[in-house]
């Protein structure tokens, strides 16, 4: 029986730098130097248009997943409303 390696997390700031090395770097170079699987650098260049896209917008660098607003002209309305009040130090809270 085979031990099973334990998840791990690909940051952004990894994705980006895995995404910029591979126009040079085979994808086993960059799987030894990073750690992974040689799959998980190939679903990374799959998705590098929307990490790159996702990094333009101003996405964390800690963070290791995306989630797609499924509203998203409501979060951009709200994310205006919220500077805008921020803006006027007027307090934000969710007591009523």
């Amino acid at each position: 029986m085979t031990i099973q390696k334990k998840r791990q997390r690909i940051l952004f700031k990894t994705k980006v730098e895995i995404i910029r090395e591979a126009a040079t770097k085979s994808i086993h170079f960059l799987a030894k130097k990073h750690g992974i699987t040689r799959k998980s650098i190939r679903r990374i260049l799959a998705d590098k248009e929307q990490v790159m896209k996702a990094v333009e917008v101003g996405v964390c660098a800690k963070r290791a997943h995306l989630y797609l607003a499924k509203h998203e002209d409501v979060e951009v309305r709200l994310l205006s409303w919220m500077k805008d009040v921020l803006s006027r130090n007027i307090p934000v809270s969710a007591k009523y």
